[in-house]
């Protein structure tokens, strides 16, 4: 009896996956942050074949073989240019002098490991990793040009380039989910369905097969950007360097619940709608909190404070704040597995909550 329970639960689950995964809302989306995961990995080299970026001029006190490419002109150190390396007591000083300089300030970083990489290494017979960590203590970078450019710009604009990709999936994902289970409501097929299974496992069927496709949607998104990481060549890749794997498997987890606990509140908020053309407006409603999470991190990239620390802890509305602390390296090992538990936590009883909601809404025309 469990096991045909058991089969008829993962039948359903089945079925509302391979519904949404080739529903024409789903492919398209899918289609378009294919698409543009490719052409934020890749930038580089898109810009340089489609967009033509003029080379900055780069001086410097010592010889860099290899420097002067199609993005860098080298130019004598005494006169004025966009970037200006000074080689002194073994370390590298980099002076920013333009907003261009500032937009080439990792590929020229990439260039300088690229350079001494090898070398060093086989002269000093330490390990690659030793060997980053040193020279990325022997670099110090003066931003003197114009513009003022924050201190976590890099994780800044990694954000704002997979939060378009991240808000598409959500939206489509949410707004998709409300229009199906308000069709479904109180209709013919439902009514059979629930002849097989019984609300709560309705309620669970729909959670996991949404959360199937918004895997599968992720797995898109980052399929480019590995392989520009696993590629790192700054004349075809965006920079990706600052990333970690115990840093991508943080952003994962944190991600994932983000998605579990969205998801569910979608899925019980449009099971309330009335009549189907209602659902979008609900489903909308329910991303409230990450629109919340996004606004202050855009003012303030860190975690809630004071009055608003207890937001840390609750997935969706620490969403972007919790990722950009991942990423800066503002939350110790400690903290972030007491966040992990409290998101445990929070979803059990949002599961437990919504699922009374959807099962006396689900079966009410």
């Amino acid at each position: 009896m469990v096991l045909k329970m058991n089969k008829r639960i993962s039948n359903i689950i089945g079925v509302k996956f391979r519904e949404a995964l080739f529903s024409t809302a789903i492919k398209i989306m899918l289609m378009i942050i294919l698409i543009y995961s490719i052409a934020i990995s890749f930038l580089p080299y898109i810009k340089k074949n489609f967009f033509n970026d003029a080379p900055v001029s780069v001086g410097c006190n010592v010889s860099l073989d290899s420097m002067e490419d199609d993005n860098f002109i080298l130019v004598d150190y005494s006169n004025k240019c966009d970037l200006k390396v000074t080689f002194e007591d073994n370390k590298y000083f980099i002076d920013i002098n333009s907003r261009e300089g500032y937009d080439k300030l990792n590929y020229l970083l990439q260039k300088i490991h690229q350079i001494n990489y090898a070398e060093f290494i086989k002269e000093n017979k330490i390990s690659g990793q030793q060997y980053d960590k040193l020279l990325n203590n022997n670099i110090i970078i003066n931003d003197v040009s114009d513009e003022i450019i924050q201190v976590n710009s890099e994780v800044m604009d990694f954000l704002i380039m997979v939060t378009i990709p991240f808000y598409l999936i959500l939206i489509t994902l949410v707004s998709r989910i409300g229009a199906q289970v308000a069709y479904e409501k109180g209709s013919k097929v439902t009514e059979v369905i629930l002849t097989a299974v019984s609300e709560k496992q309705l309620f669970f069927c729909n959670v996991i097969s949404s959360m199937l496709i918004t895997v599968v949607s992720l797995l898109i998104v980052m399929a480019p950007m590995v392989a520009a990481y696993v590629i790192n060549d700054p004349t075809y890749t965006s920079d990706f360097s600052f990333f970690t794997t115990s840093k991508l498997i943080y952003l994962l987890i944190h991600l994932t619940f983000v998605c579990i606990s969205l998801i569910m509140l979608s899925i019980a908020i449009s099971s309330i709608a009335k009549q189907p053309e209602d659902a979008n407006i609900f489903a909308i409603l329910s991303m409230a909190p990450l629109f919340i999470s996004y606004t202050y991190f855009m003012f303030k990239i860190d975690l809630y404070k004071g009055v608003f620390t207890i937001l840390n802890y609750v997935p969706i509305f620490s969403a972007f704040p919790v990722v950009s602390a991942i990423l800066n390296d503002g939350i110790s090992i400690t903290n972030l597995i007491f966040v992990f538990v409290s998101n445990i936590i929070f979803i059990i009883l949002e599961y437990l909550a919504l699922e009374k909601v959807y099962c006396s809404n689900i079966s009410n025309i």
